[in-house]
């Protein structure tokens, strides 16, 4: 009772010890902090000497055109921080972490010798985290070699406006430096080398579209456990490192087209990108490079632990096998232009494979182990023609997936000019694929006059189990996504019904359509509805329920694939 009468004031609330409050602090953004440092003297003083300074400058929350307004702002702004940390270097406050983000590109009070005696203050204070992000465009500050001299420093994130280059810098002293992150500076690849050799404890390491790097060589950081590279344009990256786990590399160019491929003396070299010596491999994303097949035929080898492959947009591929009995998630996402026609997967662990493109590649699976899922998202839009071979070569896909629980996306195209239906006949052929899940987006409401003619052709391919439809959240907005579920509404829900006759005659699948049932949920619940008979009591309801809910048709076949 002694030490709970120490805690508690006279008012009868209790007084959190200071580094509960400082804690507390760190979660909060600098003005949602400034607010509770009013409550009272003890959290004044705890907001006094956190050790979590977050700095942040954005002119466009104040709404304010008034240029003189504008420059008391910023003068204020400069003068908050000076204050702040002139009373922690005098004080000797310890600093973990400073946070200053500018995100106004014009700046001009902002001065170079403003940040460096800042981040000097904070070396002095043994600042372990710093995150420097500065938008100004007038502004080039040489900050590297003050940076770099903070011997306390664990984690470094730079982005934008800051630029160092190998003449700038003559020692590193953050030789404990875990994390560093490089986004949009000014880098060239001598000093990212020497970064890397006297920083040999980095865990964590983000180059993402600096200026002045186009190849880039990992070999020095044995303790690398996550690393992820994004260059402006297509280079040579070597990666060695034996405790890595995540691993991603990607390009800000387009995908190379396939005809740039067509000849030798057209034909582009392609970059050299070697992963070796990183058994601890977990996850391997590639974005938007060029590999060969053959990088692949050593995957089992090379990557004994590999659990999850992502393939986005990479060029060069033509036919690939993806043996392995470690990866349990593939994620494939091809153009057209991309080049792939086949891909032979053998991976008996998988437990989710995914697919995205506007084209479906000749893909083939060997049995697995265990259950498994599957996603196919298909981007039709460059079509204006739907052809019968379009879903004759999704059927094809979805039986050779029709062991997984199935899950389908088909987005349709802006302008269809008409959809030709000459092998689709009175009847399905059995077996059909059964599809968990299936979602249908038109982009246009000139789609809807062929929207019928879709409907049959995905029933001709497939049996869907449940149609959920996401885009009933914007009904009141957006008339498309209205006449969609209308359609939808119109020929299940009243397939039997006289009203039906109003838009098609009876269609093959109506026969093997043994009953549907409608079901919204709105927050992951679902939503009570009442006996509903025509379109417009349907809409009602909805609209009535607000916007945060989703649309299920729950159907059930008398025919489909036995698993």
């Amino acid at each position: 009772m002694a030490h709970t009468r120490r805690l508690r004031h006279d008012d009868g609330s209790f007084e959190l010890p200071e580094p509960i409050r400082h804690h507390i602090l760190s979660f909060l953004k600098p003005k949602e902090s400034a607010k509770l440092s009013l409550l009272s003297k003890g959290w004044l003083t705890t907001w006094r000497t956190r050790p979590n300074l977050h700095f942040e400058y954005d002119e466009d929350e104040s709404g304010s055109d008034d240029r003189q307004a504008l420059e008391r702002r910023r003068d204020s702004f400069i003068n908050c921080i000076n204050t702040t940390l002139m009373r922690y270097r005098e004080n000797k406050y310890g600093i973990d972490s400073l946070k200053l983000m500018v995100y106004n590109e014009d700046f001009p009070s902002l001065k170079p010798d403003h940040v460096k005696t800042w981040l000097g203050i904070a070396a002095e204070n043994g600042v372990k985290g710093l995150e420097i992000s500065l938008k100004c465009d007038s502004y080039h500050p040489k900050l590297a070699r003050t940076i770099f001299e903070a011997t306390s420093l664990v984690e470094l994130y730079l982005s934008e406006k800051i630029y160092m280059k190998h003449k700038m810098i003559k020692i590193i002293r953050c030789h404990d430096l875990r994390k560093l992150c490089l986004n949009k500076v000014g880098l060239d690849e001598v000093m990212l080398q020497r970064i890397m050799s006297s920083c040999p404890s980095i865990e964590f390491l983000e180059i993402i579209q600096c200026l002045g790097i186009e190849n880039i060589e990992v070999t020095k950081l044995q303790k690398l456990k996550q690393c992820s590279i994004v260059l402006w344009k297509i280079g040579n990256v070597e990666v060695e490192a034996p405790n890595l786990e995540d691993f991603s590399y990607g390009t800000c160019v387009p995908a190379m087209p396939a005809s740039y491929l067509l000849s030798e003396e057209e034909e582009q070299p392609l970059p050299c990108l070697q992963v070796s010596r990183c058994k601890n491999l977990r996850k391997l994303s590639l974005d938007n490079i060029g590999i060969t097949d053959e990088f692949f035929s050593g995957i089992a080898e090379d990557f004994q632990h590999l659990e999850e492959l992502k393939i986005r947009y990479c060029y060069g591929l033509q036919t690939v096998r993806i043996s392995s009995q470690s990866i349990k998630l593939i994620n494939l996402e091809f153009r057209k232009e991309g080049g792939l026609k086949e891909a032979q997967i053998d991976v008996p662990s998988i437990v989710r494979f995914e697919y995205r493109g506007n084209f479906i590649p000749l893909l083939s699976f060997a049995p697995p182990s265990g259950p498994w899922v599957s996603y196919i998202e298909l981007s039709w839009q460059n079509r204006n023609i739907l052809e019968t071979s379009c879903f004759s070569e999704l059927k094809e896909l979805l039986m050779k997936l029709n062991l997984s629980e199935i899950s389908l996306r088909i987005i349709f195209p802006k302008n269809v000019e008409g959809f030709v239906e000459d092998q689709i006949r009175n009847k399905a052929i059995y077996p059909l694929p059964q599809v968990q899940t299936l979602s249908i987006s038109f982009d246009k409401a000139n789609c809807l006059d062929v929207a019928y003619s879709v409907l049959d052709g995905i029933f001709w391919t497939c049996r869907p189990k449940t149609i959920v439809q996401h885009s009933c959240q914007d009904l009141d907005s957006h008339k498309d996504a209205s006449d969609l579920l209308n359609v939808f509404f119109q020929m299940l829900m009243l397939r039997r019904n006289h009203l039906y006759g109003n838009f098609q005659q009876t269609k093959f699948w109506q026969e093997d359509l043994k009953d549907v049932k409608l079901g919204m949920f709105k927050e992951g619940q679902r939503v009570q509805l009442p006996r509903l008979s025509d379109w417009e009591a349907f809409s009602k309801v909805i609209t009535a329920e607000g916007r945060s809910l989703y649309v299920v048709f729950e159907l059930e076949w008398e025919y489909f694939m036995i698993r």
